[in-house]
């Protein structure tokens, strides 16, 4: 895979990470119509992913700020044996930890299954009509001003460990199971943005262990190289389009190109 191919790539995956369309379904089916095999395989995913996170820790370099600082305190009150009350960064960090148990343990457990999936565009064509469906059904709940827990905390990181299989969209995922839970739709979106912090990070560690043992070409470095700097590009912009939508009660609206890719893509097949 050349230079712009995989420039071409990570602007599928920019344009796709954050607005709640699937963005490694749309990778699957983009490599399989375009005849292209991203080099590396799946650390060209992982490692594209990981561009996105930073255009994540960008955008919400003030949130992670707050949360960091939240835990540091909270720490210290736990170490004077006081339960730290009102620090809400605190919570925020014990909510991100609780919902990213889930996808870390179905990404570890399910690793050569998951490999697999990826390598079918007709697994991932499917996966986008259960996303449309998932999306639509936000535009029926009505609005409402919860907050978060543990428990709604747990409920969103099952949801995102479903959205490891291509076709089911992290954000769309996460920002509709806390919207069908009662969490504020703000709230919402930004604990999804947070929680794909850790479990992305985490996956492009792994990869990038894996790469001692098996070091893509010189090509493939290139081709992942242009496609991280495309996708982080990109995403800041797809970021700040999908707050904006949420805000609005729109998130629905995606569901009608998820099954319209989907069935153009089966029709294809």
């Amino acid at each position: 895979m050349s230079v712009w191919q995989g420039a071409l790539l990570g602007l599928v995956q920019g344009l796709t990470e954050f607005l709640p369309v699937s963005s490694s379904g749309h990778l699957v089916l983009a490599s399989h119509f375009l005849g292209l095999e991203p080099s590396g395989g799946l650390a060209f995913v992982v490692f594209t992913h990981f561009a996105t996170v930073l255009a994540v820790l960008t955008v919400f370099r003030a949130r992670v700020a707050f949360v960091l600082g939240g835990t540091w305190s909270g720490l210290k009150s736990l170490a004077s044996r006081q339960w730290p009350v009102g620090e809400e960064g605190f919570f925020w960090a014990l909510y991100i930890v609780a919902g990213s148990v889930p996808a870390a343990a179905v990404g570890l457990t399910f690793k050569d299954q998951i490999e697999t999936a990826f390598s079918s565009p007709m697994f991932a064509s499917a996966m986008l009509l259960i996303t449309g469906a998932i999306l639509w059904g936000t535009g029926r709940k009505s609005e409402t001003l919860g907050t978060l827990s543990p428990f709604r905390a747990i409920l969103i990181g099952l949801a995102q460990a479903a959205a490891i299989l291509p076709g089911i969209s992290r954000s769309g995922s996460t920002i509709a199971a806390g919207i069908y839970l009662g969490v504020e739709r703000e709230k919402a979106a930004d604990f999804s943005f947070l929680l794909a912090v850790p479990v992305i990070a985490g996956s492009t560690v792994l990869e990038a262990v894996l790469l001692f043992d098996h070091p893509p070409t010189s090509e493939a470095l290139a081709a992942i190289g242009a496609g991280m700097v495309v996708s982080y590009g990109v995403g800041l912009a797809a970021i700040l389009v999908l707050l904006k939508m949420v805000r609005r009660g729109r998130l629905s609206w995606f569901a009608y190109y998820c099954w319209a890719v989907s069935i153009s893509a089966l029709a294809l097949l």
